[in-house]
């Protein structure tokens, strides 16, 4: 099956643009620490910082963890309030086993079918996006190789009418 174009580049930067905006006004004012979760959400949290300091003023400091790893989460990531960025929130595991760290949490894409009644959502999110496995823009494919894709893109058959929502056509909160 060809791939299916979820999120173009264009879009990906306007939703990391409107999370940079919500995050310069509710994120408490100094520098924002951001805890980048796992290889997938290094981009984004790139991008976002860039938009943070360039655009809204805000200095940056980025800690990459790996939740799953043994080695412990670096101590000054408990002390500072955090912002915590992963590209993508579909199960709620990653955030639920940093849920130790302090501060606000924020993700690209979210899948459609989280139930808001069992997971903490994070507090600023872009997209709504089917739920398919997707890759590019810091995700890996199936093989490991789309990481450096632009694009945000599934293989899977997407039922009939699926689309991704742009957090702004959402009427209620999910």
């Amino acid at each position: 099956m060809a791939a299916t174009l979820l999120l173009t580049q264009q879009q990906i930067q306007e939703g990391v643009a409107a999370i940079a905006a919500q995050v310069a006004e509710g994120f408490p004012e100094g520098e924002i620490p951001i805890v980048c979760v796992d290889l997938a959400a290094r981009r984004f949290s790139a991008d976002l910082a860039a938009l943070l300091e360039g655009e809204h003023g805000r200095f940056c400091r980025i800690t990459h963890v790996q939740p799953k790893d043994p080695d412990p989460i670096p101590e000054h990531v408990f002390r500072d309030y955090n912002l915590v960025v992963d590209t993508l929130f579909d199960t709620g595991r990653t955030f639920q086993l940093l849920q130790a760290i302090p501060g606000m949490r924020t993700t690209l894409c979210v899948k459609a079918d989280i139930d808001p009644r069992l997971w903490r959502l994070p507090e600023w999110w872009a997209y709504l996006v089917p739920n398919a496995y997707i890759y590019g823009y810091g995700l890996d494919d199936s093989d490991g190789l789309s990481r450096d894709l632009d694009d945000i893109l599934t293989d899977e058959p997407l039922p009939t009418g699926a689309r991704v929502v742009s957090r702004i056509e959402v009427k209620t909160p999910i």
